[in-house]
């Protein structure tokens, strides 16, 4: 390589040396000339490369304006074709936002016109309205609770099971309610096997309760006869069935029984009836309604009451019942033998919860049953301040007590080391401060995890409160009596009517404090109020004392399954025809919802 170099280096120094001076000007001129053209071509391709960059730029700006027009015109698009978020939802969230929408069942009373209750049942039925996606979880919360008020609603939701998506609706039905659902004559047959076809095709029902109209009489069915109700013994007036204790093949008590031995977990048969009339439960009645009983192996709540007479000879035996799997139990016993026929021949074996009214001396019935009882609610017409001594032998695992007492509560001798809270319910009709400071413990008390004790309102009228102290949970509220502010009238006046928690139980408006569970009385018109004490009506804003009478309206009662109805008046034409068949009913029914 070197000597090549050095032999070309030499070719050249000898060519130059040959050339002429002329010749090499020349040549020299035209390198520079080509230079020239050089340097020109070069300036023009970087001028060319610059707008090309310019250019470029613009086009990057006009990549990214089609960019952003494109995600803008592709969200339009989505706006426009696809669904929003909350209609996307899965089914069973959906499902559960709708069993959100509805009051507390203990909380409201189907047989008030105008309530929570009626509003949850217009929410349940607007729900199906609002599009497609939401039909199906909201047919599913239409249908699982079906409240019958009116006889006219029976054959209405009969019929719409024998339709098209008959067995569908009727899968989704898990509980049936007849709340003072009063049954007229001409009626009465049609209405009867209607509502065993609804037992039968409710083959996932949970839930069955019977509450009777208090002021109609019970009709009993015969032996031997089609119809439940003769017109003429009861004068073509209303009534309350006892369908459920018919038993015979595919009647009504037949149909409740399948039910219980598949899968029914709670029954309430109230079986309270006018004074006027024939017991319900009497000798010949006591087989059908006990026989059923007997079928109960999976009810886990039962309610059972007033009982006011049982068979007289136990000639025949009542048939002994099991509940393996009941854990809550209410019973309203005014009767000796049933009271025994409880104790004696009754196997609770997991019972938690009791609630027991009656006039009998409840010790021998709770000594046999309360070994596993948690929380029992006793009412007694004597007080049973005796009872506090033995709860650790006779309720060794009590959690939640409520019993009647005098108001000498200035030495409760309590001896329990399982008790949490105890709820008294003194003689007088509402707790007052004075009272609750007079409780105190005697010295031979021995109840170590006592955190708190109620005083609980006596209630209005007749009717005592036998549920407000486990749905007025005393773990809500605490607080001791460093936050009362004196103990005279005032005082009280202050605690019944402001702060606390406020329910509404049907027509009662109660309201909780950390001490005591008492009705407002400003919701009372026969409350008068302390001497020269204001109502406070200019001064609380809430209002949370006030309550709506119900109305008298014709659209008042919703049917279960589509829409508003009134109920039947003895004064209405045709009332005492019939009896009139199905098709007549229904477009009676119909012609009322118009």
């Amino acid at each position: 390589m070197v000597r090549k170099t050095s032999t070309t280096q030499r070719d050249i120094e000898h060519e130059l040396r040959q050339r002429s001076r002329s010749d090499m000007a020349a040549e020299v001129i035209r390198l520079r000339t080509e230079n020239s053209q050089l340097l020109e071509e070069n300036a023009r391709l970087l001028e060319d490369k610059t707008n090309a960059d310019e250019r470029n730029a613009e086009l990057v700006l006009t990549v990214a304006s089609l960019a952003s027009a494109l995600v803008k015109a592709r969200l339009t698009l989505y706006s426009m074709t696809c669904t929003p978020d909350y209609m996307a939802l899965p089914p069973e969230i959906l499902l559960s936002i709708f069993r959100f929408t509805q009051p507390d069942p203990h909380m409201h009373s189907p047989s008030f016109t105008r309530n929570t209750w009626l509003n949850g049942l217009r929410t349940k039925k607007a729900l199906t309205l609002v599009c497609e996606a939401w039909s199906a979880p909201a047919t599913t919360v239409l249908y699982e609770e079906i409240v019958f008020r009116r006889v006219g609603q029976i054959p209405a939701l009969a019929d719409t099971l024998r339709g098209e998506n008959g067995s569908r609706l009727a899968a989704l039905v898990q509980s049936i309610s007849m709340v003072t659902c009063a049954i007229w004559p001409f009626c009465a047959e049609v209405a009867e096997e209607d509502l065993a076809y609804i037992l039968g095709q409710c083959s996932n029902l949970a839930t069955f309760s019977f509450v009777g109209h208090p002021d109609l009489p019970f009709a009993h069915f015969l032996d031997g006869t089609t119809t439940p109700a003769p017109r003429a013994f009861f004068d073509r007036n209303a009534f309350n069935p006892t369908w459920f204790l018919d038993s015979r093949p595919g009647r009504v008590g037949d149909c409740l029984r399948e039910r219980l031995v598949h899968g029914l977990c709670s029954l309430s048969i109230d079986l309270t009836c006018d004074v006027s009339a024939e017991r319900l439960i009497e000798s010949r009645y006591n087989g059908p309604f006990f026989s059923l009983l007997t079928h109960g192996t999976c009810l886990t709540s039962l309610t059972v009451g007033p009982v006011q007479r049982v068979r007289e000879s136990m000639s025949l035996p009542l048939p002994p019942l099991h509940f393996p799997a009941l854990r809550n139990l209410y019973l309203d016993i005014a009767e000796r033998n049933f009271h025994d026929y409880v104790q004696f021949q009754w196997k609770l074996p997991v019972l938690t919860r009791l609630t027991l009214i009656s006039d009998i001396d409840p010790l021998p019935l709770i000594q046999v049953h309360g070994s596993g009882l948690t929380y029992l609610a006793l009412f007694h017409s004597i007080p049973q301040k005796h009872l506090l001594p033995s709860l650790s032998s006779v309720l060794p695992v009590i959690s939640h007590l409520a019993i009647q007492l005098d108001n000498e509560l200035d030495t409760l001798n309590i001896h329990s080391s399982s008790l949490h809270y105890l709820d008294i319910f003194p003689e007088q009709r509402y707790p007052t401060v004075k009272l609750y400071k007079s409780i105190s413990l005697s010295k031979d008390a021995r109840a170590p995890c006592l955190q708190n004790i109620r005083l609980m309102t006596a209630g209005i009228g007749e009717n005592t409160p036998v549920y407000y102290p486990l749905l007025c949970d005393p773990e809500r509220l605490r607080g001791d009596v460093s936050h009362f502010q004196g103990d005279d009238d005032d005082a009280d006046w202050m605690e019944w009517t402001t702060g606390g928690i406020v329910y509404r139980f049907g027509d009662d408006i109660v309201r909780q404090k950390w001490w005591c569970v008492t009705n407002d009385p400003r919701a009372y018109a026969d409350f008068t109020p302390p001497p020269g004490h204001r109502d406070g009506s200019d001064e609380e804003e809430d209002n949370d004392y006030e309550y709506e009478s119900p109305s008298d309206s014709s659209d008042d009662s919703v049917s279960c399954t589509d829409s508003d109805s009134s109920s039947a008046s003895s004064s209405d034409p045709g009332l005492h025809e019939g009896p009139f068949d199905r098709e007549t009913i229904l477009g009676m029914f119909r012609r009322r919802l118009e």
